[in-house]
């Protein structure tokens, strides 16, 4: 891209097929990122279980979106566990019911364990059991009310929707959305462009002992040396001392496996309206009982959702027995790799999960560059097409137009 309109640029993270922004019209581009809140799926028991939950809960925030964090950062499947008249609402389990029957069923039971059962259930029912977890906390409203600064009295303002926003107070509406000013422009473009654009995402950790499964791996490599007739006595010899090798090498270990899901507030203009009716600040309602009343419905409210984006999974083998570190530094190694592998599969994965990111350099002279690298899944070769970025005076909404495409060159690429 040599255009020299390019002043700033772009990046959102579509590997492989990835957009880059560029503003022509002069002026800093008003980079309105994706919001985040960050949640672990509470596991069973499982080695070093204490060491991944406190590498996943030390890891940075990721920098490419705005921290949207609330209070709640973990919830117990357990406790949110689907009554009989739910699963039967549900087709997919109705299908699911013979197999689900055959859990409780003798044979079953014979091999598996009460826990073991119940797990098991727990996996099948998992994307049910998340929903009704989301919509009996009322996360969704949770969300909403962050956006709006909600004080411990219900009162609204619209002080971090303006600075995400970058909104100019000339711009602001001064009461954004009480219930005489519906459609007001802030609610209009802050809820396209920053509200309907939060995100969740619930990551389940689980590991467990590579040994049994790298024993099964030697035993069947053993049994097809020695089922090879054409295979002369010291080569079989020596082949096995290879697989006795690198059975040693990974039976001491762990196996790390990341199953994320993402989810995003839903926001249209029939969610806008409930929120707008629902409105108080501290100069209205006047009336005390007015004002108590909204608080309690806003709380109470089912007009807000998460909707499921999709998931992801990602699995790392970790070997502890590599020189200069602790199986405990492995773990958290492995961990946090893990975490940011299957992170980078959701942004790949889905379109309205990937970020922008602002590059630093653009046209003549030099290379065009940007803050991301391996954490991300760049590998050399992924292309991104630029957009050029267009501000609306009247609305402050952004517009992108495509003007080119660029390449990740292999050599040089940052290892974050």
């Amino acid at each position: 891209m040599k255009n020299k309109n390019f002043k700033i640029i772009m990046l959102s993270m579509l590997i492989s097929s990835t957009s880059i922004l560029a503003q022509s019209s002069g002026g800093d581009v008003i980079y309105r990122r994706s919001s985040l809140h960050l949640m672990t799926i509470e596991s069973e028991s499982f080695p070093m279980k204490e060491i991944v939950y406190d590498a996943v809960n030390s890891m940075p925030f990721p920098d490419k979106y705005n921290n949207h964090t609330i209070g709640t950062t973990s919830f117990n499947p357990l406790d949110f566990q689907l009554t009989d008249e739910e699963r039967a609402a549900i087709p997919e389990l109705n299908k699911e019911k013979s197999k689900l029957g055959a859990l409780a069923g003798e044979t079953v039971q014979e091999t598996l364990t009460e826990e073991a059962i119940l797990a098991k259930r727990i996996k099948k029912e998992m994307s049910y059991i998340i929903t009704k977890y989301l919509n009996d906390s009322k996360i969704a409203n949770q969300l909403i009310a962050k956006w709006f600064n909600r004080s411990s009295e219900g009162y609204f303002d619209d002080q971090l929707i303006a600075e995400r926003g970058q909104y100019d107070a000339s711009k602001k509406a001064t009461d954004v959305a009480k219930a005489s000013a519906k459609g007001s422009q802030m609610i209009d473009v802050a809820g396209l462009e920053l509200i309907a654009k939060t995100f969740l995402v619930l990551n389940k950790m689980n590991y467990f002992k590579n040994e049994p499964v790298a024993l099964a791996i030697k035993v069947a490599a053993d049994a097809a040396i020695d089922a090879n007739a054409e295979m002369a006595e010291p080569a079989k010899n020596l082949a096995k001392k290879g697989i006795e090798k690198v059975y040693e090498k990974t039976k001491d270990g762990v196996t790390v496996i990341t199953n994320s899901h993402l989810y995003q507030v839903h926001w249209d203009d029939t969610v806008r309206n409930a929120f707008n009716e629902l409105w108080i600040d501290a100069s209205w309602p006047e009336d005390p009982a007015e004002k108590e009343k909204l608080r309690a419905a806003f709380d109470n409210s089912d007009a807000f959702k998460m909707k499921y984006v999709g998931s992801a999974k990602a699995k790392s083998i970790s070997v502890l027995t590599i020189k200069g570190r602790t199986p405990e530094d492995m773990v958290r190694i492995a961990t946090i790799r893990n975490v940011n592998n299957v992170f980078g599969k959701l942004q790949k994965k889905y379109e309205a999960f990937k970020p922008m990111v602002q590059l630093s350099t653009g046209g003549d002279p030099g290379p065009i560059t940007a803050a991301i690298g391996m954490k991300e899944g760049l590998k050399g070769g992924e292309k991104f097409e630029c957009l050029e970025q267009s501000i609306d005076p009247k609305t402050g909404l952004a517009t992108y137009t495509a003007k080119g495409k660029i390449k990740v060159d292999k050599t040089a690429i940052w290892d974050n």
